[in-house]
Parts: structure tokens; C-alpha cells; sequence
């Protein structure tokens, strides 16, 4: 039987590692640090697959994504076309984009979800938890962040 944990933006797949190779997973590599076989998280849905067809037993102890409850305290009110904005958010899951105009706060927003600065003033909550008491690599590891500024790596195109 396999078994299936999330480890830090990871699938770690725990169980026989000879068959595990055999049957090449989807972005499995060998981790040799702990022994096991290894992917990126957004191949989960591959591997689960792939193991319910070929009808092999597995346990899924991988963490579920839920919707995670993202809100900001603060005396201060956000301006109308903020709240609208994050309003439409919401009820698309907390899913795709916030769009507002040019300075209306979409990367501080960002920023702070995510702790790369803390508000001078109210409090940031994720699931009613105050940002500043969970530790970043747990908080950072459940958002992907696509920078507005690029930054380009010495070298091609292709490099890059």
C-alpha cells in the first residue's frame, strides 16, 4: 500500500520505492535525504490517478486544500471599489484575480497575505489566526506569488 503526505509544496510517496520507481509516477523523483519518492504538489491529482487506475491501494494523507478564510482587521475602512473588488473574490472561492486600478492595493494585499511586511496597524487572519504567529514557511507554502516587477537571470531568453 502507499501512502500519500504533503511535505513542504511536495507529494511524498511513502510504500515499496522499488515499485514506486517501476511504475514512474508523475514528477516522482528518488529523495535520497529521506528515502522516498518525491513530487511537486501539482502532480497530486496525477499520481492519485494514476494509482486508481492501475487499482493499487492507497491512503491519501496529503492535506487538503480548503478554502482558506483570508481577512484584515482595522479601525481604517477599505474605500469602496477595494471591498467590491475583494467581495467578488471571495465569492469566487478566493479564487483568481483582484482586479482594481492602478494603486488600489493589490500588492499590498498580496504582500501581506503572504507576510513579506506586517500591517502598522490592524491584523491579518487566515482562518482566524493572526499572521504573525504562524511560521512562514507553513503560511508561504499555501499561495503562489507571481511578482509584478521581473527579474531576469543573466543569460537567454530560454535561460529565463
Amino acid at each position: 500500500m502507499f501512502r500519500l503526505e504533503f511535505d513542504r509544496g511536495t507529494i511524498l510517496v511513502h510504500g515499496d520505492n522499488a515499485r514506486a520507481g517501476a511504475l514512474k509516477l508523475p514528477g516522482c523523483a528518488f529523495d535520497p535525504r529521506v528515502s522516498l519518492y518525491r513530487a511537486p504538489a501539482r502532480y497530486y491529482r496525477e499520481i492519485i490517478t494514476l494509482l486508481a487506475d492501475r487499482g493499487l491501494p492507497y491512503r491519501d494523507d496529503a492535506r487538503s486544500y480548503g478554502k482558506l478564510d483570508l481577512s484584515f482587521q482595522s479601525d481604517r475602512s477599505p474605500f469602496p471599489y477595494q471591498q467590491e473588488a475583494a467581495d467578488a473574490w471571495w465569492q469566487a472561492g478566493g479564487r483568481g484575480v483582484v482586479v482594481l486600478p492602478t494603486g488600489g492595493g493589490k500588492s499590498t494585499i498580496a504582500k501581506l497575505a503572504v507576510r513579506f511586511y506586517d500591517p502598522d496597524e490592524g491584523t491579518v487572519l487566515i482562518d482566524g489566526t493572526d499572521l504573525r504567529t504562524v511560521q512562514l514557511t507553513s503560511l508561504r507554502s499555501q499561495f503562489g506569488v507571481v511578482p509584478q516587477e521581473p527579474f531576469l537571470f543573466n543569460g537567454t531568453i530560454g535561460d529565463n
